[in-house]
């Protein structure tokens, strides 16, 4: 990602900050940390744990509602309870092993469950879904076939990756993650999710037309 297309989404955060904290409820943040926080205490037991999976599905997966028709679930939890992921592993191997683990569920590249999951065991990694995607303007995933597809959507990552460490290094969102601080209890946020709440509502708010399209346009 170059500096313009950098400086342009700073601009569009920046513009859109009073509408892109409030949209950030405390119950959002609330819900986040005690999934974090059950996660830790559970280690690998959440096939069995009803009350972890009923509130990471509702957060993290109500939007899809084929999700609870089928038996889909099962094979998510079964994926998220094998999962384990050292600051030392590939996490590029982990994200294609991860997508083609979650295959069957639904016969799609799940890059948004797959980003929850692994961002779940390792805070450090951020999370990849429709709205983060909108709002730094990435293009949907197409290609003849998987492999072309799993190639694009770990560049995908890569580029989210590398923008919040740019973030960060440079402090391009010092005044709205302080204003986010003065707004709501995110005492327990690392900046990784502190970035991600920020593009997710972001997201949110172009994808209902509430950011003007102008101001996304580039």
């Amino acid at each position: 990602m170059g500096e313009k297309e950098i400086e342009k989404i700073m601009n569009l955060i920046e513009k859109n900050q009073d509408k892109i904290i409030e949209q950030i409820s405390q119950e959002d943040i609330d819900i986040y940390c005690f999934i974090q926080e059950e996660y830790k205490r559970l280690g690998s037991d959440l096939e069995n744990n009803l009350i972890f999976r009923y509130i990471f599905k509702k957060y993290y997966l109500s939007s899809s509602a084929r999700f609870f028709k089928d038996n889909s679930y099962k094979t998510f939890f079964s994926t998220f309870s094998k999962l384990n992921i050292n600051n030392e592993d590939n996490i590029n191997e982990i994200i294609e092993k991860t997508l083609l683990s979650l295959l069957p569920m639904r016969r799609n590249l799940e890059y948004s469950y797959t980003s929850k999951m692994i961002h779940t065991i390792n805070s450090k990694y951020p999370i990849y879904d429709s709205f983060v995607k909108l709002a730094l303007r990435m293009k949907d995933i197409t290609g003849k076939n998987n492999d072309t597809k799993i190639k694009k959507i770990i560049e995908n990552y890569t580029q989210i990756s590398d923008l919040y460490d740019d973030i960060i290094k440079h402090n391009y969102l010092e005044k709205i993650i302080n204003k986010f601080k003065k707004m709501r209890d995110i005492s327990k946020l690392n900046i990784v999710k502190i970035l991600d709440f920020l593009f997710w509502s972001a997201g949110k708010l172009i994808d209902k037309k509430e950011i003007s399209v102008n101001l996304v346009n580039y």
